[in-house]
This record gives structure tokens, sequence and C-alpha cells, in this order.
């Protein structure tokens, strides 16, 4: 699940990904280009913005995203209400997100460029109501 949600967001990120809703393809001009030189961070952040109310696997959706200062930060909400998590389920989660969300950032030449180029990316996930799941700051690789 984190994976695959976290892979969609780092290609997005990267500018280098196309395809619909369903579909998600690499650009490998796009990637190469990424890898040269990072998208602009406005660009990226207005571009995730306008994905906002999207879901980006079978338990997240996308709430938004934005620039602030040289920082990429993104927004995710789960399905699943707070009360459905044990305290080690929210920890066990944290972990596997930040671990996964970290190894798909510095993986990928484009990324970690990104990455590095910037001050790195926050991604903050919430329950279906609101309360806090995850906090994930990547900053550098």
């Amino acid at each position: 699940m984190i994976r695959y949600a976290s892979l969609l967001a780092v290609l997005s990120v990267a500018g280098c990904a196309s395809g619909t809703r369903d579909t998600l393809a690499v650009d490998s001009a796009g990637a190469t280009r990424a890898a040269q030189s990072p998208p602009d961070l406005a660009a990226v952040a207005q571009a995730l913005d306008a994905r906002k109310g999207e879901r980006l696997s079978g338990d997240l959706t996308i709430l938004g995203a934005a620039a602030q200062g040289r920082r990429l930060d993104m927004r995710f909400r789960h399905d699943r209400d707070a009360a459905e998590f044990s305290p080690s389920q929210r920890e066990g989660y944290a972990l596997v997100a930040t671990r996964a969300i970290r190894e798909q950032m510095c993986a990928q030449p484009a990324t970690a460029r990104f990455v590095k180029t910037y001050d790195g990316v926050a991604a903050d996930i919430v329950t279906a109501d609101g309360a806090p799941l995850a906090a994930i700051e990547v900053t550098e690789c």
C-alpha cells in the first residue's frame, strides 16, 4: 500500500510520470531531464495540489501540496479512522511510511536531485477523521 502510494507521489514530484489515473509509466526523457535539472518547486507543488481529492492508492487520498519555503509539503488522508489504529499500529505505519518514502525518493537520480536541490520533501498523513498518522521528512539522500 505505502510503496505504491509513495512511488506515485515520487514520480509526480520528479515530473517524469505520464499516463492516466489507471496507468502510470515513467517517461525516460523526462526522468533524464529531471535528474539533470529538477523541475521548479512551485510548479511541482501546483501540479500535485491540482490532484487534490484523487485517490493515490487503495487507502490514501491526496489532500494537497504546497511549496513551503524551499520544501515540498504534501498532505494525504488514510481511509481508516484513528480508532482503527492501535498505538503500535500507528507507530508501525509511520516507520514503514517513512522508510518507504525515503528509500524511493533517494533511489532515483531525478528525485534524489530534487531533494538535494530544494530542502527536501515532507508528507503528512492523517486518518479519515483528521488525526495525525505519520509525518515524514526527507531532507537528504
